[in-house]
C-alpha cells in the first residue's frame, strides 16, 4: 500500500462547499478527528494492523491488539524499578502476581481470537466451498490475525463479508459481471470479495473522504490498475458505468446525482445508522432509481447509536433506529434475516433487511 495525502487533501477541499446532505453526520466528526491525525501520522500502509484502533471504526480490524498487551507487559517487567521492587517482599509477590495475571490475559484472547477464526472459516466453507476455493485475502495493510488453509489466506474480516454475501445472494443470478453498488465501503473489503468472486464485476463504492480515500488506496494495492480514484471522476458531470466496465470507482457522496448507470446489487453494511435520518432518506431516493430490480441488502443494528451533541464524544446527532430505515423504504416490500448471528466473533447480532419491489416480492425467499 503507498500514501497519497494529496487526494484526501483534493476530496476535503470539494467537501468543503457541498450540501449538509453530502457532510459526515455528526457520529464521523468524531472519529475523523482521530482518523485524520493517524492517516497524516502513520499513513495508511498497515490500517489493517490492530495497533490503530481507530480504523476499526470501519471495519478494518476485528480483534483487539493483543500483541500490544504483550509488549507493553514486556516492557513493565523489564523495567529498572521493578526489577529493583521484586526484591522487596510483600511487592515482589504482587508483581508476580500481576505477570501471571496478565500472562493468562494475553493467552485467553489468542485462544479466543483461534476459536473464531476456526469457527468463521468452517461457516464459509459450510455455505460454498467452491467460492471459498477462489477468495483468498491480499494482506495488504498489514491484518494481524489471519489463518492459511490449502496454501490461501484468510481473515475474519474477509471470511465475514464472503459469509454474508453468499447468504444474500444465493437465490440471485447475476452472472459473471455484476454492476454493484455500495454506500459507506469501508476500508474496502467487501468490494475485494466481490471482486474475487465475480473477477469481471463493476463495483462502485460511495464513502465521504476519510474512510472513501483509505478504501481507495487498499484496493489500488490489491487491484493495480483497475481502480477510478476521485482525481479522475470529480470534474464529471455524468458518471456511467458502462464506460467503466469491469473497474472499481471510488467516489464521494457529492457525486451520487452524477451517476446515470442501472445496478444489480446494492449493499450497505451497518454505516446507515451513523447518518441522520435526512441523509439516509437522501440515499433512499438514490438507490430506488439506481437498483431498479430491487436487490438491496442493509445491515443494521436493531436499537440506534447514542445521541451526543458534543463532536468530541462517539455518538449521533438524531438517531436512527432498524424501524426507522424500515419506514424510510415503506414503499418496498420487506424481508429480514439476521446474518450475523452464527459469527461468534460480533458484539451481539445484525439485522439485514433485504429490500425487494412489490413485483419481485412473490417470487423472493427469505434468506
Amino acid at each position: 500500500m503507498t500514501d497519497d495525502p494529496e487526494l484526501l487533501d483534493l476530496m476535503l477541499e470539494d467537501m468543503a462547499t457541498r450540501d449538509f446532505l453530502f457532510q459526515p453526520a455528526r457520529y464521523w466528526e468524531h472519529v475523523n478527528l482521530r482518523l485524520e491525525q493517524t492517516i497524516r501520522q502513520n499513513g495508511v500502509t498497515a490500517l489493517r494492523s490492530s495497533a490503530h484502533e481507530v480504523f476499526r471504526h470501519f471495519g478494518a480490524s476485528t480483534f483487539q491488539d493483543v500483541s500490544r498487551i504483550s509488549s507493553l507487559h514486556n516492557r513493565y517487567t523489564h523495567a529498572r524499578l521493578v526489577r529493583l521492587l521484586r526484591n522487596v517482599p510483600i511487592l515482589g509477590s504482587l508483581l508476580s502476581r500481576i505477570d501471571s495475571d496478565i500472562g493468562r490475559i494475553v493467552e485467553n484472547e489468542r485462544m479466543i481470537i483461534s476459536k473464531c477464526m476456526k469457527a468463521i472459516y468452517d461457516l464459509a466453507e459450510e455455505i460454498d466451498r467452491d467460492g471459498l476455493s477462489r477468495l483468498e485475502d491480499s494482506l495488504q495493510g498489514a491484518p494481524d490475525h489471519y489463518v492459511s488453509r490449502n496454501g490461501k489466506f484468510y481473515t475474519a474480516e474477509c471470511l465475514s463479508y464472503f459469509v454474508n454475501l453468499r447468504r444474500a445472494t444465493k437465490d440471485i443470478d447475476v452472472g459473471d459481471s455484476p454492476k454493484i453498488l455500495e454506500i459507506g465501503g469501508g476500508y474496502g473489503g467487501l468490494c475485494e470479495v466481490a471482486t474475487r468472486l465475480w473477477g469481471q464485476s463493476t463495483y462502485v463504492i460511495v464513502d465521504i473522504p476519510h474512510t472513501a480515500y483509505c478504501s481507495t488506496q487498499y484496493l489500488k494495492a490489491c487491484f493495480p490498475g483497475r481502480v477510478v480514484d476521485y482525481r479522475q471522476t470529480r470534474m464529471l458531470d455524468r458518471i456511467s458505468v458502462e464506460d467503466l466496465t469491469g473497474r472499481i470507482v471510488v467516489l464521494c457522496p457529492w457525486q451520487v446525482d452524477a451517476i446515470r448507470s442501472k445496478f444489480d446489487l446494492f449493499f450497505n453494511f451497518c454505516s446507515f445508522q451513523e447518518m441522520t435520518p435526512a441523509i439516509v432518506q437522501n440515499y433512499a431516493q438514490k438507490v430506488k432509481m439506481l437498483v431498479p430490480g430491487g436487490n438491496a441488502f442493509i445491515s443494521c443494528k436493531a436499537e440506534s447509536h447514542p445521541v451526543s451533541n458534543d463532536f468530541t464524544q462517539r455518538g449521533v446527532s438524531e438517531p436512527i433506529s432498524s424501524h426507522d430505515i424500515r419506514e424510510t423504504f415503506r414503499d418496498c416490500e420487506l424481508m429480514w434475516t439476521r446474518l450475523h448471528e452464527a459469527i461468534p466473533y460480533y458484539d451481539g447480532a445484525y439485522e439485514t433487511v433485504r429490500f425487494f419491489v412489490p413485483e419481485l416480492a412473490s417470487r423472493a425467499s427469505v434468506l
